[in-house]
């Protein structure tokens, strides 16, 4: 059996509404999901909101939650109940909540996609949303930024390279101090002659 795929998350505010978003989503109340995992109501409530005091409780809640949603939908969920965590501040979210996942993080993933189109589409470079991440954006015909992660590529028979934009800061949020050079750097790149190599 193939190991389960992760996706992270290092923000506590996200798990608990990964949390709220999968037991809205299983029609659950907040004492359901008490009668079903033994997690207090009003913990539930607290970590849902986002309370770092209860983000034990909101992980906790997750891995039942993503296991009953698995066993709803007669899939194999095997890796779901355990999900892993790593330094006790990363949570590891089984790959099968990955349209959980984006459901939360859209509204952060479209405002980032608008700061970027109204910045490269004002300097004549064209930018749109992939069809086949909705995290990722496509800017001119090759480069891909991560809108979650922040991180630009370029596909790999293109002098294949990955970096962190400036404008990422370590908790997430993007630095609009930074901006502004990140996209100098981006329009530059997309505009060099194909012949001259990356700097």
């Amino acid at each position: 059996m193939p190991r389960p795929r992760f996706l992270t998350t290092s923000d506590p505010t996200e798990v608990g509404r990964i949390a709220r978003s999968l037991r809205l989503e299983l029609g659950l109340s907040l004492r359901d999901v008490q009668e079903l995992t033994g997690i207090d109501y009003s913990n539930l409530s607290k970590a849902e909101r986002g309370s770092a005091t209860f983000e034990a409780t909101a992980r906790k809640a997750v891995g039942a939650l993503a296991a009953e949603r698995e066993r709803r939908r007669a899939e194999d969920p095997s890796g779901v109940d355990e999900a892993k965590y790593r330094l006790g501040v990363e949570i590891r979210l089984p790959n099968v909540l990955r349209d959980v996942v984006d459901r939360v993080r859209e509204e952060a993933r479209r405002s980032r996609f608008e700061l970027f189109h109204g910045a490269l589409a004002s300097r004549g470079i064209p930018v749109h949303r992939s069809e086949d991440d909705p995290a990722v954006i496509v800017v001119g015909d090759t480069l891909r930024i991560n809108l979650d992660s922040l991180v630009a590529r370029l596909p790999k028979g293109l002098d294949w390279r990955a970096w962190s934009l400036r404008s990422a800061t370590r908790d997430g949020d993007l630095d609009l101090s930074q901006f502004e050079r990140d996209v100098e750097a981006i329009a530059a790149y997309i505009r060099k002659p194909p012949d001259k190599p990356m700097t």
